[in-house]
């Protein structure tokens, strides 16, 4: 396992890296720091392999701290990034061996291929053949990795260990061994990136490959039959009295067409007929709310431009949307806010916004 130490006095960040990081796998220890003196104490109580730091942060500067690492951890390896940086601060640091500049915005696809490269870790993105069908050719080919697994919505992430071909271990939520393999072999759709090198000793999973997939099919089968019996006796969601030809759902091509807004109101009253119940989770609110229509194509739309990350970038900021106030048609535009800050990357927020516009 590689230890990483992320320093920034930006919480938004430290929290976007973090969760780019743990999407990989358990392939990373993750440490985090607000500041020079903070990320010292952390350097000098545990094994350190890379350091990602901000130049610019109180009470010790990023290059004060990359100095110290220089000094006393010259084997450790750095990467810099600022929003404030200058043509010379950039040739200065990609002069030195083990440091890497990035100006902000950071563009998170950059950085991954950096640590990885930095960290001499292989690893690559599996497309076109299903996880099943992917585990029983690492049995064939005898391979010995990690998988790092992620649903189809993005909302959870696994770690499938494989020594020689066989199956050892697997992680999810707080689930290890077998469990874990089941429920992560009942994901559909998942997204699969394999890391050629295995940080796993303990052996936890000893049966067959076979029967791990015969099982996870049994739960997959299981959540399907759960999901249809409540959809059979959910009553449907009733946001308004209104006849249907001032509210309905249309189909026009756009992705705001989804969502007609409310008519004004008449006679003194007053309707949010686009407001969500503050009950609503996230998963509901993605899966059966007025909005989730319009929030798929979004979602969709983010995907184009991340790749797979998208989709725990998308669930992270529906969170956000969610607290901040109920959501509705008229706090999109709040949204879309807080998804640029997500991405990070102008050109990719200027992408995203051609495609959903």
């Amino acid at each position: 396992m590689k230890h990483i130490l992320i320093v920034d006095d930006n919480a938004v960040t430290v929290s976007m890296l973090s969760k780019v990081l743990v999407a990989h796998g358990n392939i990373f220890d993750i440490s985090t720091a607000k500041d020079g003196k903070d990320a010292i104490v952390v350097i000098d109580s545990k094994k350190i392999d890379l350091v990602i730091t901000d130049l610019s942060m109180p009470r010790m500067n990023g290059f004060a701290l990359i100095e110290y690492i220089l000094k006393f951890y010259p084997d450790i390896h750095i990467i810099a990034m600022s929003a404030y940086g200058t043509p010379e601060i950039e040739a200065k640091f990609n002069s030195m061996p083990t440091i890497k500049y990035f100006n902000k915005p950071l563009k998170t696809d950059a950085i991954i291929d950096t640590i990885f490269a930095k960290l001499e870790i292989s690893y690559g993105q599996i497309e076109g053949i299903g996880l099943s069908s992917f585990l029983q050719l690492l049995e064939m080919e005898s391979k010995t990795c990690t998988l790092s697994i992620i649903s189809s919505q993005g909302k959870k992430t696994g770690a499938l260990y494989f020594l020689e071909g066989a199956l050892i271990d697997a992680e999810t939520e707080g689930l290890e061994g077998d469990v874990a393999a089941y429920e992560i072999v009942s994901w559909e759709d998942a997204k699969i990136q394999i890391v050629n090198t295995l940080n796993r000793e303990e052996r936890r999973i000893v049966q067959p490959l076979m029967n791990i997939l015969m099982e996870g099919a049994k739960l997959k089968d299981e959540k399907e039959e759960e999901a249809e019996k409540e959809e059979e006796t959910e009553k449907p969601l009733n946001i308004s009295e209104e006849p249907a030809d001032n509210n309905s759902i249309q189909e026009t091509g756009g992705v705001f067409d989804e969502i007609s807004l409310p008519a004004e109101p008449t006679g003194g009253e007053s309707q949010q007929l686009d407001e969500i119940p503050e009950l609503f989770t996230v998963e509901q609110l993605l899966e059966s709310s007025p909005l989730s229509g319009i929030l798929s194509k979004m979602k969709d739309a983010l995907v184009k431009i991340m790749g797979p990350i998208a989709e725990i970038v998308f669930t992270d900021a529906l969170d956000s949307w969610m607290t901040s106030g109920e959501p509705s048609t008229s706090s999109i535009p709040l949204l879309l806010d807080i998804l640029d800050s997500e991405i990070g990357d102008p050109e990719k927020i200027t992408k995203y916004r051609e495609l959903i516009e």
